[in-house]
């Protein structure tokens, strides 16, 4: 069953330590895709914390792609890597963190959420989206397979959205939590009356197209697709490394961070940005998300063995596409959209979107395109089916009258 529910942001703090720089102010930039869950309640993380070896490597094998075009580089930290103390919210400590240690920052971020999601706040959480996308995963999965990204992201909606159709202060929709010009830019329908990012099967295609495109893009770095994904940072960090003919690293993502930190801290103290706000932002959006999914992966794989090893398969529906098709229309005096709307059989609306007129008037001679695609009602009528079978199956289509777009796919459960 699909789901629509409005996403909850969570705040978390992370435990007192280590060197003491001055004190500095950050910030965070726009979301490449929405706003995230920030962190805000302490907890202990101990650096004998390490995860279990076999456990470690078999993520890093498991994380392989099985297109040989995407490379993963350093997916997970190595288990040789010690944790580092650090207080995440101050930013003197998170800043000489970075600098001493990037590889330690990420791993103890990875600790810390590992704990939340299997004994903090966010067990129920992670529980109820593994019930929840129980008839969902295996579909998903194989739509990353044929996609040829690593089978191990179909679960990215568990740290994302934690697996509801949320809407995120940004604007971000669905279980994979995609703004709408991202969804279109990859091929997604975003429109009043239906919304690919809100069902589970067109989001996953959308999330497979994206990540693909990001891994790309960072020269086949998993960490710094991630980052990409939830954030536009990376996109400035890679612009100056390319510019300086530098190898594209996760490590040096967080090294330019902590550069950045240093610069931002002077614009904070000249009063020039507000530390509250880019502090709680950045850690949010260009620190946290990387160990985050990985935490999630490990969990999954030791405690959710039977879920971790679902098997890609088939989604259990019959998918129809409709195709646009059109008939040119010379409009007669006294015609209307309306008039039109009836004689065709179609919504007003549709005729004017169709045709991207920018008011309700037409003008006598005008020729119009009436397109011939189905309503809603009239494809339930054609398949004999209930308006809430259908709905329960399409939560991306939005109101019985409406005109199914072009492109537009149907999910009937097949028999």
């Amino acid at each position: 069953m699909f789901r629509t529910f409005l996403e909850n942001d969570r705040f978390y703090k992370a435990l007192f330590g280590a060197a003491a720089l001055a004190w500095v102010g950050i910030l965070g930039l726009n979301h490449y895709g929405k706003n995230r869950l920030a962190i805000n309640s302490p907890i202990a993380v101990s650096s004998n914390a390490v995860p279990n070896a076999t456990i470690q490597n078999t993520i890093e094998a498991r994380l392989e792609p099985k297109n040989p075009t995407i490379e993963p580089n350093n997916l997970m930290p190595k288990t040789d890597t010690e944790s580092i103390t650090f207080e995440e919210h101050d930013i003197a400590s998170l800043t000489a963190a970075l600098f001493t240690n990037p590889k330690a920052v990420k791993k103890t971020l990875m600790e810390k959420w590992k704990l939340e999601y299997s004994n903090g706040k966010l067990v129920r959480d992670l529980e109820d989206a593994i019930e929840m996308s129980r008839s969902e995963i295996a579909g998903i999965r194989e739509i990353f397979r044929k996609e040829g990204v690593p089978l191990e992201y179909a679960f990215l909606p568990i740290p994302e959205s934690h697996w509801t159709n949320a809407v995120s202060n940004a604007g971000a929709v669905g279980i994979f939590q995609i703004l709408a010009e991202t969804a279109r830019s990859h091929g997604g329908i975003v429109t009043s009356s239906y919304d690919s990012r809100k069902n589970p099967f067109e989001s996953a295609m959308l999330a497979a197209k994206i990540l693909k495109y990001l891994n790309s893009e960072f020269h086949g770095n998993w960490d710094l697709t991630l980052a990409a994904y939830n954030s536009r940072m990376p996109w400035e960090y890679r612009k100056e490394a390319l510019k300086k003919n530098e190898t594209l690293s996760y490590e040096t993502y967080l090294l330019f961070l902590a550069k950045r930190l240093e610069k931002l801290a002077e614009e904070h103290k000249n009063g020039k940005t507000g530390l509250k706000n880019l502090r709680e932002k950045f850690i949010r959006e260009n620190l946290n998300y990387p160990p985050k999914f990985y935490a999630v992966v490990e969990i999954l794989m030791e405690k959710h063995k039977d879920y971790f090893n679902t098997k890609p398969s088939e989604h259990p529906f019959k998918v129809y596409e409709f195709v646009a098709k059109y008939r040119e229309h010379k409009v007669q005096s006294g015609e209307t959209l309306s008039i039109l709307g009836r004689r065709y059989g179609i919504p007003f609306g549709a005729i004017k979107t169709f045709n991207n007129l920018p008011s309700d008037l037409i003008g006598i001679g005008e020729t119009l395109l009436i397109p011939n695609l189905p309503t809603v009602d009239r494809f339930l009528k054609q398949h004999g089916l209930s308006a809430g079978v259908f709905s329960e199956y399409n939560p991306h289509i939005n109101g019985r009258g409406s005109l199914l777009p072009p492109g537009a796919r149907v999910y009937i459960l097949k028999s």
